[in-house]
């Protein structure tokens, strides 16, 4: 792996986060093909979880999310009627609205915008 260079933020020093190579990468998906696993469970953390996703998903299906803290009791998921009206999301903004407001109230939104514009072309 190479590292990433360290760098200064204003209160602390952030620590530099290791890359994989293109080989590391191929070795892994190798492994994995090789496991058998019918299911791939990321723990990695957004983005750098939806980008591995992405590239294992033509090979694997992968869990994404907040499903290791559902399965492992550390976060409450939606009640159920909010989960069968499309509004888990709207339930986990207001646990946690420091970590997740720029994501569901800015992000979303662009993905959306960005989405039908490009389906218009």
């Amino acid at each position: 792996m190479r590292p990433l260079p360290a760098r200064r933020d204003r209160r602390r020093r952030v620590a530099a986060v290791p890359r994989t190579t293109d080989g590391e990468r191929q070795s892994q998906l190798d492994r994995i093909r090789a496991s058998g696993a019918q299911i791939v469970w990321l723990g990695l953390g957004t983005p750098k979880q939806d980008y591995e996703a992405a590239r294992l998903a033509a090979a694997h299906p992968a869990v994404l999310g907040a499903a290791f803290d559902f399965v492992s009791g550390n976060k409450p998921q939606a009640p159920l009627w909010m989960q069968r009206h499309g509004l888990e999301w709207l339930f986990r903004l207001c646990s946690e609205p420091r970590r997740l407001w720029r994501r569901d109230l800015w992000g979303h939104p662009r993905f959306l915008w960005a989405a039908y514009k490009g389906a218009r072309q």
